[in-house]
């Protein structure tokens, strides 16, 4: 176990587990974002419909990269400091005092209307997923290997371990959707791209599911270096 306050938190080998889950991280948002500008095409016919359609042009700026990715990498950063400081009495510790950070990184803070009755509910969820995420990034960190492969394995004795905590994960986001299709109104966009914008979230939640099953298929039945989804 890693606990605040050792020096083992210093030490080379917590540092080089952090950067490689972190790039492992950072690789797979990138893929999921990738397919989810496909998706943009494909829905407003590339190109020329992002450039002749104004909704298509509004979802493309509500939908901004930059934006996503650099808010998503610090969640990841929260995520693991904690992850270090992590002792099995601390949690609710850890939870309350990050938190406040962790919610104003997440895309569901800037595009939900806090005033909304459903909001209260998406922020519970919210906070259950920071929690979620925290023990989990604390075994990888403690785990022994040299690669995100390794780690995982060490981490994640069994493949159905891993696939748990994935459904576990999965499932925390499912719930967000449901509240947000039950009260779209929550939404702090134009009503009239609330729909497409849940849409392109259904479609996001099937490619997190099919793709990081896969990983996880990869790591454990292929040695982790044949992935093309």
């Amino acid at each position: 176990m890693i606990n605040a306050g050792d020096a083992s938190m210093q030490n080379s080998s917590l540092q080089e587990n952090a950067a490689i889950i972190k790039e492992e991280l950072i690789k797979e948002m990138d893929r999921g974002l990738d397919y989810i500008q496909v998706c943009l095409g494909r829905m407003y016919g590339g190109i020329t419909g992002w450039f002749f359609n104004p909704i298509a042009r509004l979802i493309y700026n509500i939908m901004a990269r930059k934006d996503i990715r650099e808010k998503a990498i610090n969640q990841i950063d929260i995520v693991l400091d904690c992850a270090v400081k992590y002792r099995e009495d601390n949690l609710e510790e850890l939870i309350e005092e990050n938190f406040e950070s962790y919610i104003t990184n997440d895309q569901s803070f800037h595009r939900c209307k806090k005033q909304h009755k459903a909001y209260p509910v998406i922020q519970g969820i919210m906070k259950d997923v920071f929690k979620h995420r925290i023990q989990p990034a604390h075994r990888l960190l403690a785990s022994e290997g040299t690669s995100y492969e390794q780690l995982t394995k060490s981490a994640f004795a069994e493949k159905e371990d891993a696939l748990k905590n994935l459904q576990q994960e999965l499932e925390f986001s499912y719930k967000v959707l449901e509240v947000i299709t039950q009260n779209k109104s929550v939404i702090k966009l134009p009503s009239f791209v609330r729909e497409p914008i849940i849409k392109i979230m259904k479609l996001g939640q099937t490619y997190a599911k099919e793709r990081l099953t896969y990983r996880i298929d990869e790591i454990y039945e292929h040695n982790g270096h044949n992935g093309h989804i």
